[in-house]
């Protein structure tokens, strides 16, 4: 499915059809139906295992990611995914606000992250080249070819700056803390980052609580199921 937004694009807050339309929709409560139709087509995405960009495993991988997660947790840490992206990317570039390029993000969350955390970094699928930034910090492992549904289940925590794996982690209903300016942030079920020293007690106390679900429900549906058209509905586009 595909967006085409003649307001304005998601990254710019109140600007986009999505901000227009959360004043009204965030007040309407799920309908039986409504509520049912999501949970079926979470049910149907996370049994597929989709995602945006086509995902693999990698046997090694698998093997290190389980080696790192087993030993956090007979330690007792909590894990923290971070999902990379392209430094060059628009929803980045446009989203710093506070910070000065993707690697400023990437540097504050390592020194926000509490010290007995673990944390787990997925590099994007179209990255060239790694990022230095997390090669000198032994609580982190990074990589490559893992499936997110598979590091989603695996984490207590995901913090993204605007990638879409962010929503993603909604759906798995893992809590998220937000660097940048998704489309999901600032709604009211997630946490973000002021760039500032208190995010070291908003990343170790995320929560995604009952209230907090229940109002992301009704965004979801409203994303999935009104917003977001299929590709070959030509009609769709005069609505």
């Amino acid at each position: 499915r595909i967006l085409l937004d003649p307001d304005g694009m998601h990254f710019l807050p109140g600007m986009s059809r999505t901000d227009r339309l959360w004043v009204s929709v965030r007040e309407q409560p799920l309908t039986e139906h409504q509520r049912s139709e999501l949970d079926n087509l979470i049910v149907s995405w996370r049994s597929g295992r989709i995602s945006k960009h086509p995902q693999s495993d990698a046997v090694e991988e698998l093997s290190a990611l389980d080696e790192f997660t087993s030993g956090a947790r007979r330690a007792g840490r909590p894990l923290l995914f971070i999902p990379d992206q392209i430094p060059w990317d628009a929803n980045v570039l446009l989203g710093l606000d506070r910070f000065k390029s993707w690697d400023d993000f990437a540097r504050h969350v390592l020194f926000s992250t509490p010290k007995d955390w673990r944390i787990v970094v997925k590099l994007h699928p179209m990255r060239r080249d790694s990022s230095s930034v997390f090669a000198s910090d032994d609580r982190v492992l990074v990589v490559d070819r893992v499936n997110i549904h598979a590091l989603i289940g695996l984490c207590d925590s995901v913090c993204t700056f605007s990638s879409n794996v962010g929503f993603e982690a909604l759906l798995s209903g893992v809590p998220v803390t937000c660097g940048g300016i998704p489309h999901f942030s600032r709604k009211g079920f997630t946490a973000e980052l002021s760039g500032t020293a208190a995010d070291l007690d908003c990343l170790s106390t995320t929560q995604f609580s009952g209230q907090q679900r229940e109002v992301f429900g009704r965004y979801a549906h409203h994303i999935l199921f009104d917003y977001l058209i299929d590709q070959n509905d030509a009609a769709a586009l005069d609505k």
